[in-house]
């Protein structure tokens, strides 16, 4: 996963804080999203779901040219930036998605905010090697019980995520930034431009 401190600790504030209502921010993703992905998008947490679509509005918002990541964050809700919705039609429609479905693995970890601090300090050590190993069978196959399978999953989740969007036949740009979105930007497929745009939205939330 590999987060910056400052946005590890920003992400647990948001955690322990109060329960966000997600229908408006359900329905602006549902107008960009359908089929599997849309399924996909709506396993995930509401927490996880709330600042998905913060990021994704915050992208199109950058992407319609009212501003620069960087600036004051903007919330997620109903309506459009400047422009209108980005859809999966358009050009610019895989980086809103990628900005909706980044974190998509979380919901193949099912963790409260206690397990995903435990499963945090362990990546690195020889318990989170461990841990991770516990995420797939054999086969590389997601195991589906237990809490040392969901804390594995949770540190591999990147991985897992980018692997369902590709099963679902998402764009390939968008299951890439699934995978790549922690990496360091020299090891980015996904074109430099637009993941330096995903990549500052998402820090700043």
């Amino acid at each position: 996963m590999k987060d910056s401190p400052a946005h590890l600790y920003r992400r647990f504030r948001y955690h322990v804080g109060p329960e966000p209502d997600p229908a408006a921010a359900d329905r602006w993703a549902a107008a960009r999203l359908d089929g599997e992905e849309w399924a996909l998008f709506a396993s995930m947490t509401v927490r996880d779901r709330v600042h998905s679509v913060a990021v994704a509005r915050r992208v199109e918002q950058v992407l319609a040219g009212g501003d620069q990541p960087g600036g004051e964050g903007h919330a997620a809700g109903e309506g459009h930036a400047a422009g209108g919705g980005a859809r999966k039609d358009t050009t610019d429609g895989w980086q809103v998605r990628a900005g909706l479905l980044h974190d998509a693995g979380k919901a193949l970890a099912p963790l409260g905010t206690t397990g995903r601090v435990v499963a945090s300090l362990a990546e690195g050590t020889v318990a989170g090697d461990w841990l991770e190993r516990r995420a797939t069978d054999r086969t590389g196959a997601p195991r589906r019980r237990g809490p040392m399978v969901a804390m594995g999953a949770y540190l591999t989740y990147t991985e897992l995520g980018a692997q369902r969007l590709e099963a679902i036949g998402s764009h390939p740009m968008v299951a890439a930034w699934a995978r790549e979105h922690h990496w360091s930007p020299e090891r980015w497929t996904v074109p430099q431009s637009a993941g330096a745009v995903l990549a500052e939205c998402d820090e700043e939330l």
